[in-house]
């Protein structure tokens, strides 16, 4: 085990998620009471997503990047995101669906900002210190997948009753948990998460599906398909990678140790 791993190791589960809650409270309250004008949303949620994940990890800087995620396989990794944009946007089209070209502030904020900013916090931050800690795969993730969730629910908390809610957070718990399971079957690469959002945000976007997550049963359809196209990609990009990636993604039998050798010393 290289000689930083300890030092990976002992930012522990509880400050994870103590860090997450805290840059999500911190967004919250400035969205509840700052003027739009003063610091655009988006532009706020990279600062504080993806800025508070990296200053946290930067703590312990030889392992600050791997920490968030980022890490190899990096072009490999794009693979299974831009399958399942094809796959979506092919059915969103034999569904009736016209397709439509998103504005460039769509593109920079709906597609590029929150896959970027929620993969980073979410998956890359959160999923990998709660590996490094000790923690399951599994758990890990059901852990992300739940957090991601209840962050989604000030998203409809006004214009929705119990039932909206509880469909938001549904839907994207269980959108979270697939990014997870994508980013741990290609190595734990943050980088997979976030081009699978991003490239399913775009063919969300392209064809105008929805202005929430929930959006409709065209929709759904679209989206359960491009998972399954984006995990069937990535177990194949899997086999064909080196035995060690696919021990990590093991649920059965991955540790915190086994996540701590694969993180490459900073420069390396």
């Amino acid at each position: 085990m290289p000689d930083h791993a300890e030092d990976a190791k002992t930012f522990g589960w509880p400050r994870a998620l103590a860090a997450v809650g805290l840059v999500i409270a911190l967004y919250f309250a400035w969205r509840a009471v700052a003027p739009m004008h003063v610091v655009d949303r988006d532009v706020l949620k990279l600062i504080l997503w993806v800025g508070g994940p990296l200053l946290f990890v930067a703590m312990r800087p030889s392992t600050a990047l791997a920490g968030v995620g980022l890490r190899p396989p990096i072009f490999l990794a794009l693979v299974p995101g831009a399958t399942a944009a094809v796959v979506m946007a092919a059915i969103l089209l034999a569904a009736g669906m016209t397709p439509g070209m998103p504005s460039s502030d769509t593109v920079l904020r709906r597609v590029l900002a929150a896959g970027l900013s929620e993969e980073i916090l979410f998956r890359g931050f959160l999923v990998t210190q709660l590996l490094l800690a000790g923690l399951r795969p599994r758990t890990a993730i059901l852990i992300s997948a739940l957090s991601f969730g209840l962050a989604h629910a000030p998203n409809v908390w006004s214009s929705g009753g119990v039932s909206t809610i509880a469909a938001e957070i549904a839907i994207t718990a269980l959108g979270g948990a697939m990014f997870a399971i994508v980013m741990q079957l290609m190595s734990g690469s943050v980088i997979a998460a976030i081009a699978l959002h991003a490239g399913m945000n775009l063919a969300w976007e392209i064809f105008s599906v929805s202005q929430d997550a929930i959006g409709n049963w065209s929709g759904l359809v679209a989206r359960l398909a491009a998972i399954a196209a984006a995990i069937a990609t990535a177990l194949i990009l899997r086999r064909r990678r080196a035995p060690v990636s696919a021990d990590h993604v093991n649920a059965d039998h991955v540790n915190a140790d086994e996540v701590n050798a694969e993180i490459p010393p900073a420069g390396s």
